[in-house]
């Protein structure tokens, strides 16, 4: 799923649109980390999400997903076009297997100096 999400992002930006997000773990954590805090990550749920090309597409068509929420209408309609038009191309067939296994998790942060 890694590259379609990467592809999205490449055909938002050839309309000026950049995608913005909040800190993101990978960024925070070590934060706390020099900050002084003790970090402890538990995984409360993991589950496999069962999805072909075909059906994340659709999900993006009906901006199920965040990365479409904020996309202008007028941005949004020919960049859906031209993810499609890759995919194609990408992955050979719209019925491609994408499933992967997603998982819910708590980091939970001790001794946190403020």
């Amino acid at each position: 799923m890694y590259a379609f999400e990467q592809q999205w992002r490449s055909i938002l930006l050839t309309y000026g649109y950049e995608m913005r997000y909040g800190a993101v773990e990978a960024d925070v954590l070590p934060i706390l980390q020099q900050q002084g805090a003790q970090l402890d990550t538990v995984v409360v749920a993991t589950w496999q999400v069962a999805q072909t090309v075909a059906t994340l597409l659709e999900s993006y068509r009906q901006r199920i997903y965040s990365p479409c929420w904020q996309v202008p209408e007028e941005m949004f309609v020919p960049a859906i076009e031209q993810l499609a038009e890759w995919c194609a191309v990408h992955y050979g067939s719209l019925q491609q297997d994408l499933s992967f296994e997603n998982q819910f998790k708590l980091v939970i942060v001790r001794n946190w100096a403020s």
